[in-house]
C-alpha cells in the first residue's frame, strides 16, 4: 500500500520531521500541551520510536560528539503504598547546589514494580528515592530498590527514612 503526503514530504520522513519540530520548540510545545490539559509536566525531548534501534550496554555517544554516556539500571519493587514513592537522578555541578535534574519518576497507585534504563554522561550523579511514609520496606510490604551499572551495584535498599541518597561517579567503578 502506498501513502500520499498532503504536505510535500515523504510519509517515511514524518517521524524525523515531527521529532525535530518538537525538540526545536520545547517551551511552546510544553505550554500547548499544558493548555490542553494533557498530563505533561514539562516536555524535555520527544523521541520517535525507531524499530531498527537496538540498545547496547557499551558506552554510546550522546548528541554532542565529544560526550560519552554509560548505562545505568534502576529497579524498584514497590510496597503496598506505591503512590507514596518517587525518585530522581541529578548530575552534580560544582558545590553551589546548581544540580541538574536528569530524570524523575512518581509511582502511581497499584504499581508493583518499575524498571528503567538510562544513559548518563561522565560526572558525579545522585540517585535519591523518596517515600512519604518512610521507606518502602517493611511496614507496608517488602519493597526494595537497586541501581546498577553494567551489573555492578551502585546502591540498594528499602528500609530508610523519608528519603535516601546515593552519590556515584560515571563511569562507575565498583569498590574493591
Amino acid at each position: 500500500m502506498e501513502y500520499e503526503s498532503r504536505f510535500g514530504y515523504e510519509v517515511e520522513d514524518y517521524p524525523s520531521i515531527f521529532q525535530n519540530y518538537i525538540n526545536s520548540n520545547l517551551e511552546q510545545v510544553t505550554l500547548d500541551m499544558t493548555d490542553r490539559f494533557l498530563p505533561v509536566i514539562e516536555a524535555k525531548e520527544v523521541i520517535v520510536y525507531d524499530p531498527t534501534f537496538a540498545p547496547s550496554l557499551a558506552p554510546s555517544s550522546s548528541s554532542s560528539p565529544t560526550e560519552t554516556c554509560y548505562w545505568i539500571d534502576i529497579a524498584i519493587v514497590h510496597d503496598l503504598c506505591s503512590s507514596e514513592t518517587s525518585w530522581e537522578i541529578q548530575r552534580i555541578v560544582g558545590g553551589g547546589g546548581d544540580n541538574v535534574l536528569i530524570k524523575s519518576f512518581q509511582a502511581a497507585d497499584g504499581d508493583t514494580s518499575h524498571t528503567e534504563s538510562m544513559c548518563l554522561q561522565e560526572g558525579v550523579h545522585e540517585f535519591t528515592i523518596h517515600d512519604i511514609l518512610g521507606g518502602i520496606c517493611c511496614d507496608f510490604g517488602e519493597g526494595n530498590y537497586k541501581v546498577t551499572s553494567n551489573g555492578a551495584l551502585i546502591g540498594e535498599g528499602g528500609e530508610f527514612g523519608y528519603s535516601e541518597t546515593t552519590t556515584f561517579s560515571i563511569p562507575f567503578v565498583s569498590p574493591p
